[in-house]
C-alpha cells in the first residue's frame, strides 16, 4: 500500500484482509473496518490510524532489534517494539480496545495529554475511554481459564493413559486398553 491510503472492508463477504509491510510486519483488518495506512508519510512509525473496527497487528522485531510502530485511535496511541496485539473501537464514542498476546505494548490516550502512558503485556488489556483517564490494565481472565481447563485436561487425559492396566480384564477405575481410543 502507498503511504495515507486510506481503505475500508464494508464488504459483508470479506472476514478480514492481511497486509504486509516490507519488513515483516503484517496486519489484519477484519470487516467493517475504516483505516489509514501511514497516514504521516513522513514519520514510518505512524503504521496504522483506526477509525472503525477492529485490526490485529503483528510487528515483527528488525533485524532483532525492537521496530518501533504506532497505531492510533480516535482516543488511544498505542506504541510497540515486536509484538502481537488486536485494537478494536467497541463504539460511536470511540472507546478502544488493546488486548496484548504477546509482547509488550506502550498505550496512551490521545485526547488527555496528561496521562502517563501504561504498559500491557502478554494476556493484559486495556480501554481507552474518550472522556476518561487511562485505568489499569486488566489481565485477560477469559483466556486464562480457557489455558488452564485445556491444560487440567491435557493432564487428565495423559494420566489416564498413563495409568497401570491389568491384564486387560478392565476391573472398576481402570479402563480396559482396547477401550482406550
Amino acid at each position: 500500500l502507498p503511504p495515507s491510503r486510506r481503505f475500508s472492508t464494508k464488504l459483508p463477504r470479506v472476514q478480514l484482509t492481511l497486509f504486509q509491510v516490507s519488513d515483516g510486519t503484517t496486519f489484519e483488518v477484519f470487516a467493517n473496518s475504516h483505516v489509514i495506512f501511514r497516514n504521516n508519510a513522513g514519520d514510518w512509525k505512524d503504521l496504522l490510524d483506526l477509525f472503525l473496527g477492529r485490526v490485529k497487528v503483528h510487528v515483527q522485531k528488525f533485524g532483532g532489534q525492537p521496530n518501533p510502530n504506532r497505531v492510533t485511535t480516535p482516543t488511544a496511541v498505542i506504541s510497540v517494539r515486536g509484538t502481537i496485539f488486536d485494537v478494536q473501537i467497541e463504539d460511536s464514542d470511540a472507546t478502544t480496545l488493546v488486548l496484548v498476546e504477546e509482547g509488550l505494548v506502550s498505550v496512551r490516550h490521545a485526547l488527555l495529554p496528561s496521562s502517563n502512558p501504561k504498559m500491557l503485556s502478554q494476556g493484559e488489556y486495556l480501554r481507552v475511554y474518550k472522556t476518561q483517564p487511562l485505568a489499569r490494565s486488566t489481565f485477560d481472565k477469559g483466556n486464562a481459564l480457557k489455558r488452564a481447563l485445556q491444560a487440567a485436561s491435557d493432564a487428565v487425559s495423559a494420566a489416564i493413559y498413563r495409568m497401570p492396566r491389568n491384564g486387560g480384564g478392565g476391573g472398576a477405575g481402570t479402563p480396559d486398553r482396547k477401550s482406550v481410543v
